[in-house]
């Protein structure tokens, strides 16, 4: 009998220990990039922004030249904003990165409404603009400037399209501090340069 069980049992360990093929394989595939939106796809931050076109100019990343600014020294950002649509209040702005020293071209952003009892805390979980929510959908052109006239009135953090992550405009005189930016109806607001922790 217990030679009988060996014979059952000594079959099972070498398989399981990788004597022969198993019968399940892993998947290697690659997730898709949404090329609507590109995200950095490159290790280097430098290299992998903007994204896989720069939109202004259609030219390759590889042959554009991503100028990284002195310390000290911000990048320019537009003084107008766009008449508002009716009922909205419109933004304009320039997105840096604050820890890269780059201007975040070609990047999509979003704004989404402020949360808590005071209607001031960022969301605990970013997870992109959410279809049906109240968040406002942005892209930076080729200069990493922005412009919406479509904001409705509100509190908002800006959250901004990272590597594998999502960060949050900061205050300009405290770079640990979400900005929050509030819209009322009619208004017209140069937010100026948007400080982003990035990556």
């Amino acid at each position: 009998m217990k030679k009988f069980i060996l014979l059952l049992v000594v079959p099972l360990l070498i398989s399981a220990c990788g004597g022969s093929p198993a019968s399940s394989t892993l998947s290697t595939a690659l997730p898709t990039v949404d090329e609507s939106y590109p995200a950095p796809i490159k290790a280097n931050p430098i290299e992998g922004y903007p994204g896989l076109q720069d939109s202004t100019q259609g030219t390759p990343v590889s042959e554009v030249d991503t100028v990284i600014l002195s310390e000290g020294e911000l990048p320019p950002a537009p003084s107008t904003v766009p008449a508002p649509a009716d009922g909205m209040g419109s933004i304009s702005g320039t997105l840096f990165s604050f820890t890269t020293r780059i201007v975040l071209r070609d990047t999509m952003f979003y704004l989404t409404p402020a949360i808590g009892p005071a209607d001031n805390e960022v969301p605990p979980a970013l997870f992109g603009p959410q279809e049906g929510s109240d968040d406002v959908v942005g892209r930076t052109d080729g200069q990493g400037q922005f412009f919406m006239d479509n904001v409705p009135p509100g509190s908002y953090f800006l959250i901004v399209e990272a590597p594998m992550n999502w960060a949050v405009g900061m205050q300009e005189d405290d770079l640990s501090m979400p900005r929050m930016i509030t819209v009322e109806a009619g208004g017209k607001y140069p937010l100026g340069v948007v400080f982003v922790p990035w990556p």
